[in-house]
């Protein structure tokens, strides 16, 4: 397999995994809004918990985790976000070596 097309595979790959990151998140964070009823954090603080475990992002996903749900992890964001620029660099490269 040539790196040009490895790297449109990496990219490919990295872009679903975050496509899956958000739609889990997504799911995640409207669960918390129906338990809560609406009055559980406002977006801008779910908005933090799609990249981070820090603050209220580890208590809901805890929550959610004892509630049965399968709690979201920012792991996924961040190894598909490397898969993407790992895949950019590796057709870039690809594509410098042949000119």
């Amino acid at each position: 397999m040539d790196n040009e097309k490895l790297g449109r595979n990496l990219v490919g790959i990295g872009i679903a995994g975050l496509v899956i990151s958000f739609a889990w998140w997504s799911y995640i964070y409207s669960w918390v809004n129906q338990t809560s009823q609406g009055h559980g954090p406002g977006f801008d603080q779910m908005f933090q918990c799609l990249f981070s475990l820090s603050g209220p992002c580890g208590f809901l996903i805890g929550a959610a985790a004892s509630a049965g749900q399968f709690a979201y992890q920012p792991m996924l964001l961040w190894i598909s976000a490397a898969v993407v620029v790992v895949g950019i660099v590796v057709t870039n490269s690809s594509s410098s070596q042949k000119s």
